[in-house]
């Protein structure tokens, strides 16, 4: 870690002040902090952080102990200085270049590859291309199959290479880039026998996390909700499949890590699954609305013993944001020309017309306020009808009624056949620090909380960081947009809008022969003989593997902070 100029595109309010702005780099995640005996020996990490005062001072050696505090990116999240700047470094570390490389070494040739893709992202390209949802599942299954093939990627490779040539070429020409094959990928018989490529949304996934939250909820409620044993949850519950948010919490310490549930969200859940029971090695690309998810995917991973000599096995290997992926696909090519089917049979029967078919009506508000709701995952909507079903209420049709609070990303809702049950709703930071005032100091508006929805974006996923920003539309108009092509055709909101529109329909909007020239060169790509994320496979393969598959823990950031001050010789990292 070393003192840069500041040139992250995050807000500067969000970063570090003013004087001294600290860049992390890849080496961050190496022994940093060392004591003066452990500082005198050979180094060969030129960005290591080094502990200073008064600019040349170096750490005393207190015992003659070699101590090292070993601060890896998940370490950095728990200080309260640079976790804005530690995800630019995941930014940079996942990407499309981190994919290529990966999977053209030696040891990532023959590595099946995985693309999961969020409905949130998929929604906000629908919106952004003029398609729907069904046509965009198209579109990227039918990209990342023709690009995830070893002689694309080592196409890529070399033009990467020579594109980086050219711009550090002054003087003399730009050499010619080699790209050597037998390191790259296999050659001969063996190059015959390319990985699987699957593709898949992450529907399944999504309804799988919010099943489990609605039993992880029924079972808090028969014990009680008091969070008297390690075994027993404390309400109100809270929803844990936002980064950031379990980011933040985790840095809370201890008082707020029993409420949170212990379900994976769908990117954890997806990755879990394609490498428990598909293959252990599965490279796994996750298309995400947000750059947190970068955050998480550095974190889920199997758990291993203690003596275990290999790396932790990540259930997401590289996550990319849905503007990343639209970069990727129009410097490839601009007609976006690709079409494909999904592993998922999500869309694989709806069929890419030749003519544009015309726009449909506008969504009903319903299935708009419904998009809004159920754009994060619908977890508290899941856990409500999971509740009904308990009570033997659905036949009643008793009405779900929200009471908006200060704003849209505040709401309450409640159920006349669940009395005492109060679920809320919250959206963005300030709701977060609502949230967790409440608890901490036990305010009276807290205690009716029974459930807790909490996404740390305004307005939830649909709005997250990464998604589609065109620069010359207003952001309401863009987040409406997405709204509208996700209540379109998100089956969820279909089934629970009453009123939404079929995902064959189009998505009003003014961009529809943007995609024109890809309907006509319609590009038909085989998916891989086997089916293990067909619907069928999953329900039947997926409870097999018990909690292991969803299960996730937390840890108390907080604490570990402070026993890492306590036993090394740094007084304080915070300043």
């Amino acid at each position: 870690m070393a003192a840069a100029h500041h040139t992250s595109a995050f807000s500067p309010s969000m970063t570090l002040a003013g004087m001294d702005y600290i860049a992390p780099s890849a080496v961050c995640i190496l022994p940093t902090l060392t004591t003066r005996s452990a500082a005198e020996a050979p180094s060969t990490s030129s960005g290591a952080v080094g502990v200073k005062r008064g600019g040349n001072a170096e750490v005393p050696n207190q015992g003659g102990r070699a101590d090292v505090v070993r601060i890896t990116l998940q370490d950095c999240l728990a200080c309260s200085g640079c976790v804005t700047t530690a995800e630019t470094v995941l930014v940079n570390a996942q990407s499309r270049r981190e994919i290529v490389t990966a999977l053209l070494s030696a040891d990532g040739a023959a590595r099946p590859r995985l693309v999961s893709i969020s409905s949130q992202s998929c929604a906000s390209l629908a919106a952004y291309l003029g398609i729907p949802m069904s046509a965009v599942y198209e579109l990227v299954a039918g990209f990342m199959r023709a690009t995830l093939t070893t002689p694309r990627l080592r196409e890529l490779a070399a033009e990467a290479e020579l594109s980086q040539a050219e711009d550090a070429a002054t003087e003399a020409p730009p050499p010619t880039p080699i790209v050597n094959e037998e390191s790259h990928a296999p050659t001969g018989a063996a190059a015959a026998a390319e990985p699987p490529v699957y593709v898949v949304d992450l529907a399944w996934a999504e309804q799988l996390s919010a099943a489990l939250t609605a039993e992880e909820y029924a079972r808090r409620r028969r014990g009680g909700g008091g969070g008297g044993g390690p075994d027993v949850g404390a309400l109100p519950m809270i929803v844990s499949a936002c980064p950031g948010w379990v980011c933040y919490c985790e840095k809370q310490g201890a008082a707020l890590l029993p409420h949170l549930c212990p379900v994976m969200s769908a990117q954890g859940i997806a990755g879990s699954y394609a490498k428990r029971a598909v293959a252990a090695d599965m490279y796994h690309v996750s298309i995400q609305p947000c750059f947190d998810r970068k955050l998480e995917a550095a974190r889920d991973s199997m758990p291993s013993p203690p003596s275990a000599s290999t790396a932790a096995v990540f259930y997401t290997d590289c996550v990319l944001s849905t503007a990343e992926l639209l970069e990727w696909m129009t410097e490839v090519d601009a007609a976006l020309p690709w079409r494909g089917t999904l592993d998922t049979d999500t869309g694989a029967d709806v069929k890419a017309d030749e003519e544009a078919p015309p726009r449909n009506a506008a969504v009903s508000a319903s299935c708009l306020d419904a998009a809004r709701l159920a754009g994060s995952g619908g977890y508290h909507q899941s856990v409500m009808a999971h509740r009904l079903r308990a009570v033997q209420a659905a036949a009643t049709a008793s009405p779900i009624a929200y009471e908006v609070k200060r704003n849209r990303n505040h709401q309450l809702a409640t159920c006349a056949a669940l009395p005492g049950e109060v679920f809320c709703v919250g959206y963005g930071f300030q709701q977060i620090q609502n949230v967790v005032r409440g608890l901490k100091k036990r305010l009276p508006a807290m205690r009716g909380y029974t459930f807790v929805e909490l996404m740390a974006c305004p307005d939830g996923c649909l709005n997250g960081g990464g998604q589609v920003r065109p620069a010359q539309q207003p952001h309401a108009a863009v987040l409406d947009a997405v709204v509208a092509a996700y209540a379109s055709g998100a089956p969820a909101v279909r089934e629970s809008g009453g009123g939404g529109v079929q995902d064959s329909e189009r998505v009003e909007g003014d961009d529809v022969d943007s995609v024109a020239p890809a309907r006509r060169h319609r590009v038909e790509l085989p998916s891989p003989p086997s089916q293990p994320f067909a619907p069928a496979t999953v329900a039947a393969v997926a409870p097999l593997h018990g909690e292991a598959l969803w299960r996730c823990t937390f840890r108390d950031r907080e604490q570990e902070f402070a026993e890492m001050l306590n036993a090394g010789n740094v007084h304080s990292l915070k300043w």
